[in-house]
């Protein structure tokens, strides 16, 4: 490796693992990593997360640094309340003629860095990047989404060596495999009411505020893939394993209403005890501690993608997704070291999604040598049922609009830059429709945009002739393609 491709590799490695603590992902809409024009047939280092054989596409030494700047906001309206049925004493649900809304304007990053080298007869990349993930802080930590979030952090860092084989001239074999680092940071106020009995659901008398303070855990997946390349048209196509991930971390369930406090004594840090706390003094209360170990499956995913050339200066690209959501079906919490009877032994997040689909049409024109505009639509069905959906985990059937451009800087540095936009539908859940405990009726908005910026440095020719292979046999690797 020669020097210069060994100091751009630590540099860009370097960047992104630091800037990566900031990552988030915007609801569970997936990061398109390497920018929203990538795919299964893109052959440069952002393939270790797309499809490895892609990388067999261009043998060429590059180093890639991408990354996406997410907005977001957010709302959730309830017009619902509890009343208590005089006959059996059973707390219901029933509609309000009072509105609570609560909104949140979340802005955040998402890194991506990568490195490609001819190995052998083919091609190894390595990848650092965090493509699944949901982060929220809401504008007001009492409105209305308060029993479901008030600031939480769901993240997982992969990083991604990989290796693409010739198979003949044209196609390619490629694998992956993936070491996460997954971290879980959430606050949401519990209600405690379906603990203790006499108590009104969703009252400020009952109510602690729980915390899984920063749960983290190590987890691995692997991915296959296979890559077509010829003049006028490519097709490349990948699945990802489904994975199992497990965090540790503490618990913490801080209790600050006077009903609550008055049955089980709030503490303070000097060893006193507050039976009826004000605003003022809630800071004052410790939390009540525990181990807590949490456990969930990240989905399994099948990509592909289609380009086709019909001309030498345009490219169309087809590309579709299935997402296997349906394996997240719930984050599931187990306590040790217990120190209050009020924290749960076993707490079961339900979570029930269903699988979801994405395609996208784009189009990429070599307008001139160095510049190459692109534009796209793309539609992503909705993974959350309404039985499910809570202010914790948006989503609905979405269409999403880029336009962005490739540009060549110099003979080996290109520069591509991206706007999208993100269209969600507006979402309302009926009374009694939804089964989360507690329910989340309601309606709810959301919508996304981001900026996206990559820069690929190649590093001139992939072989010297020294270094030729001395059997004519050995395939040829084709460039990109006809596309600068």
């Amino acid at each position: 490796m020669r020097p210069t491709a060994l100091i751009a590799l630590t540099l860009l490695f370097t960047t992104a693992l630091h800037g990566m603590k900031f990552a988030r992902a915007s609801g569970f809409y997936i990061t398109q990593v390497g920018g929203p024009d990538s795919g299964p047939t893109e052959a440069n280092p952002s393939a270790v997360f797309w499809n490895p054989a892609a990388l067999g596409g261009d043998p060429t030494p590059a180093a890639m640094l991408d990354a996406s700047y997410f907005f977001r906001t957010s709302s959730y309206t309830r017009s619902h309340e509890y009343f208590q049925d005089q006959n059996t004493g059973e707390w219901l649900l029933r509609d309000s003629a009072t509105s609570r809304k609560a909104s949140l304007s979340n802005r955040f990053p998402f890194p991506f860095a990568g490195f490609s080298h001819p190995a052998g007869e083919g091609v190894f990349g390595i990848g650092a990047y965090a493509p699944f993930g949901s982060s929220s802080e809401w504008d007001d930590p009492n409105g209305a989404q308060k029993y479901f979030s008030t600031e939480s952090t769901l993240t997982h860092y992969y990083v991604t060596p990989a290796y693409a084989h010739p198979l003949t001239e044209h196609a390619f074999v490629g694998f992956g495999f993936s070491y996460v680092r997954a971290f879980l940071d959430s606050t949401a106020h519990a209600d405690i009411a379906a603990t203790l009995t006499g108590g009104k659901p969703e009252s400020q008398d009952v109510d602690a505020i729980r915390h899984l303070d920063n749960l983290a855990g190590n987890a691995f997946s692997g991915i296959l893939g296979v890559f077509f390349n010829y003049d006028s048209w490519r097709f490349g196509a990948s699945f990802t394993t489904p994975t199992s991930v497990e965090s540790k971390g503490v618990f913490s369930l801080t209790p600050d209403g006077s009903f609550l406090c008055r049955r089980v004594g709030c503490r303070t840090g000097d060893g006193g005890i507050i039976l009826d706390p004000t605003p003022s003094e809630a800071d004052r209360i410790q939390p009540l501690l525990a181990g807590v170990t949490a456990k969930y499956t990240l989905p399994a995913s099948l990509k592909s993608s289609f380009d086709y050339y019909p001309t030498s200066k345009l490219r169309t690209r087809l590309y579709m997704e299935w997402v296997d959501w349906s394996s997240f079906d719930a984050i599931r919490l187990e306590t040790f070291d217990r120190r209050h009877n009020l924290i749960p032994e076993r707490q079961v997040s339900e979570q029930q999604f269903q699988d979801a689909f994405g395609v996208r049409l784009g189009f990429k024109y070599a307008y001139t040598d160095r510049v190459s505009p692109f534009l796209g639509g793309s539609f992503d069905s909705n993974a959350i049922p309404d039985s499910w959906l809570t202010p914790a985990t948006f989503d609905s059937n979405k269409m999403a609009a880029t336009l962005g451009a490739d540009v060549k800087v110099a003979e080996d540095l290109s520069v591509k830059a991206a706007f999208v936009q993100v269209l969600y539908g507006d979402r309302t859940v009926d009374l009694n429709e939804s089964l989360q405990k507690p329910a989340a009726p309601g309606k709810y908005t959301n919508a996304v945009s981001f900026l996206n910026v990559g820069i690929i440095y190649r590093f001139g020719r992939a072989v010297d002739p020294e270094e030729a292979p001395a059997s004519e046999s050995a395939p040829t690797l084709q460039p990109e393609g006809p596309l600068p």
